[in-house]
């Protein structure tokens, strides 16, 4: 057991170094970006990456969540090949209807200045199901180190071009384009890697063994799919509600806001999960429980975090003003609001997974959906009701703190493989 944990400290230490250096580099391209894009901008990037983020989970049917569950090198490289498959087809899809439904239908003519945008949004969702499956495929083979890389790949080059395409003058938002670019770039990275190390995606797309796959994992797009699809609408609805009841200016002060708490779980939590999600399905698989990992890193996360939060919470309203600019101060404000459902979030994420390694997706499902309503609700009575920014602020807040709390009672229940306690 002693090996386990080293073993478990060794491999969360190589992730979150990696994630912490990856976040350096968004750390220092923030004050600069803040400087040269409006909160404006920031809002509409906010409603880009909303809709690219609906593409990805559509298109790719959650499938990639299967990589860690398959049995061997094989499975593994059928379930990346229909992944694949199936995301280039339903992107095709997608953009189909897209610009069909435009050109024909006259409520959308308004719309038909965004057709530019439509190609961006699909390249861009095409690149992030590589990168999630590379992440998925280095979880799945241990190669902690290469998943580190990776990370730092993606911020470094998303932040770099960024900053570069501001000053490409025929480019309408720079911060949608450096994301387009970034994210080519770490998809190649991706394929390449997986290809040195024996895994070619390119050959070998046998139909028959193909669907053999789809349908042994055809739980992910049934329920998988709909479970991330609903958790990325709810994690989005305060983009929709904040730009229609307030502004696109608004929205960029609470997206930069969000962009920046969300690092300390980016940098921490984000590491953890990935090792302790493989650790946890060895666990589970051999000894039928995963509880007392589970417990033995909650204790630690609970109060490291009240500790880390509880600072933030007093100093970010000098923080961000002065590291942003003056500009930003409403940013700083926002951020104080929320600091408390982040503190939910870094803790429950840190030990997600558990839902698909105890084969509850259902469950993982019924939590979304009660997430996410109960998320829509209280953003729509803060501000269409209420009309006011700080208590649409303190109402979300609070709806998520429950959530997550609701996320980590329902993660310890289901640590238990209690079908493998009676046999």
């Amino acid at each position: 057991m002693k090996k386990t944990y080293s073993e478990f400290i060794r491999n969360a230490f190589t992730v979150v170094l990696g994630t912490s250096v990856a976040q350096v580099f968004p750390l220092a391209f923030y004050p600069v970006l803040s400087r040269l894009y409006s909160p404006e901008d920031f809002g509409l990037m906010a409603l880009f990456m909303s809709v690219t983020a609906i593409m990805v989970i559509v298109s790719s049917g959650a499938i990639e969540q299967a990589i860690l569950v398959c049995k061997d090198r094989i499975e593994t490289e059928l379930v990346i090949r229909l992944l694949l498959l199936r995301s280039i087809v339903v992107l095709l899809i997608i953009y189909f209807i897209l610009i069909i439904s435009i050109n024909t239908i006259p409520f959308l003519f308004k719309f038909k200045e965004f057709e530019k945008w439509i190609i961006i949004a699909l390249l861009t969702s095409f690149f992030t199901i590589i990168f999630n499956l590379y992440n998925e495929w280095c979880v799945k083979q241990k190669e902690f180190k290469s998943l580190a890389k990776n990370k730092i790949y993606n911020s470094s080059f998303t932040s770099l071009f960024k900053l570069l395409s501001k000053y490409c003058s025929f480019l309408s938002n720079g911060l949608i384009f450096g994301e387009l670019i970034g994210k080519f770039l770490v998809s190649f990275i991706s394929v390449k890697s997986m290809m040195n190390k024996g895994t070619n995606i390119f050959k070998d797309y046998n139909i028959a063994l193909i669907n053999r796959a789809r349908k042994k994992f055809k739980q992910y797009p049934r329920y998988m799919m709909f479970d991330m699809l609903i958790n990325t609408i709810g994690g989005s609805a305060h983009v929709y509600i904040i730009a229609a009841y307030f502004s696109a200016t608004e929205l960029g002060y609470l997206t930069l806001t969000l962009s920046l708490l969300t690092l300390p779980v980016s940098v921490i939590s984000a590491g953890i999960k990935d090792v302790f999600r493989q650790k946890a399905n060895d666990l589970f698989i051999n000894e039928g429980s995963c509880r007392k990992l589970y417990l033995d890193l909650l204790k630690p996360l609970l109060i490291g975090g009240l500790v880390f939060f509880g600072i933030l919470y007093v100093i970010v309203p000098y923080i961000f003003p002065f590291v942003l600019g003056d500009e930003w101060v409403k940013s700083g404000l926002y951020a104080q609001y929320l600091i408390p459902f982040f503190y939910f979030n870094f803790v429950s994420m840190s030990l997600g997974g558990i839902f698909v390694i105890a084969n509850k997706i259902k469950i993982s499902l019924y939590w979304q959906i009660f997430n996410t309503i109960s998320t829509i609700v209280v953003l729509f009575i803060g501000a269409a009701i209420y009309k006011s920014i700080y208590i649409t602020l303190v109402l979300y807040m609070i709806s998520k703190s429950v959530s997550y709390i609701l996320y980590m009672l329902l993660s310890y229940k289901y640590s238990i493989n209690y079908k493998y306690d009676k046999n």
